[in-house]
């Protein structure tokens, strides 16, 4: 009996001490560490944080990776993200779209990419191309292989397109250009393709006069520039943005001493490369860069 007395209290102080080291162990345990958080989707329109340089020279070498033809990427400027898409009019071919073959608009890149699927092409990526009516016609200028469907507009008036200089973004025997509409008209340019809109966001390296530095006024946006080498830049803000800095993005980062605002809140982008099928809006006039169609590229479904 004294035996068992006293193995039974050395039993309990030992289990007492390894439940104490085990409980000290367990405590000095180094933190987990959480694996990085995946960056949000490019369809987003939300910031994407990262090193734009590391950004920028990453998608450079998945474009150069890649046996499609790629054009377009993300781009931060000023803690604004943007999606750019560049495009050489000598060696691709970029259209404007806006009636089908019965007259009726087309109103969403899906019906623009069937009806090139059916001639043996297909839509590399495109943006809405400029303002329009409720009936989804052109409110300016708006020319197409060649054709004038709708003639210049120098009326004064509300809203966005009126505010002076709007101007034009015209391609003609694939060269492109972006001028303030007096400029075109003094030119005489007979371009094959043409889409007036307004305002300009960028005039001969100066930001249009009437901007304001700061402004509350933020909107989705979307234009296109003309770098001195002849390269068309198509951008999209990925969030809200006013018109000062959306001009910057274009004059300081793209280097486009010409640029065109296109629109905003309705600013749409298909882009496949990027996997962007946006298709909230009908849409009017609509830029579209074409190249062959694949084998195995089908349209998207029906709200892609």
């Amino acid at each position: 009996m004294k035996k068992n007395h006293i193995i039974t209290p050395l039993l309990i102080a030992l289990t007492g001490i390894l439940v104490t080291v085990g409980g000290f162990l367990v405590f000095r345990q180094p933190p987990l560490v959480e694996k990085p958080a995946t960056p949000p989707d490019s369809s987003s329109k939300s910031s994407v944080g990262g090193e734009q340089s590391e950004n920028r020279n990453k998608t450079d070498e998945d474009r150069q990776n890649r046996t499609r033809p790629n054009f377009c990427f993300h781009q931060k400027f000023e803690n604004k993200s943007y999606v750019v898409c560049e495009v050489d009019p000598r060696k691709n071919n970029i259209s404007l779209f806006l009636n089908n073959q019965d007259g009726q608009p087309f109103k969403y890149f899906r019906n623009v990419e069937k009806y090139l699927n059916e001639r043996g092409q297909s839509i590399a990526f495109a943006v809405n191309g400029g303002m329009y009516h409720k009936d989804f016609s052109a409110v300016g200028l708006y020319i197409e292989n060649g054709k004038t469907l709708q003639s210049v507009s120098t009326r004064d008036g509300p809203g966005n397109f009126h505010m002076k200089p709007n101007g034009i973004f015209f391609i003609a025997n694939k060269t492109a250009g972006v001028m303030d509409t007096d400029s075109f008209l003094k030119s005489k340019i007979k371009p094959d393709i043409a889409t007036q809109s307004g305002p300009m966001l960028v005039i001969e390296n100066k930001i249009h006069p009437r901007f304001i530095v700061n402004s509350p006024y933020l909107e989705y946006r979307n234009g296109v520039g003309v770098k001195k080498d002849g390269t068309v830049v198509f951008v999209n803000s990925e969030g809200r943005v006013n018109f000062d800095e959306f001009a910057r993005f274009f004059r300081d980062e793209m280097k486009t001493p010409n640029a065109l605002f296109l629109d905003g809140s309705i600013s749409s982008l298909y882009a496949p490369e990027l996997k962007r099928y946006d298709w909230w809006y009908g849409l009017g006039p609509i830029i579209a860069v074409t190249i062959p169609l694949e084998p195995e590229r089908t349209v998207p479904k029906s709200g892609q």
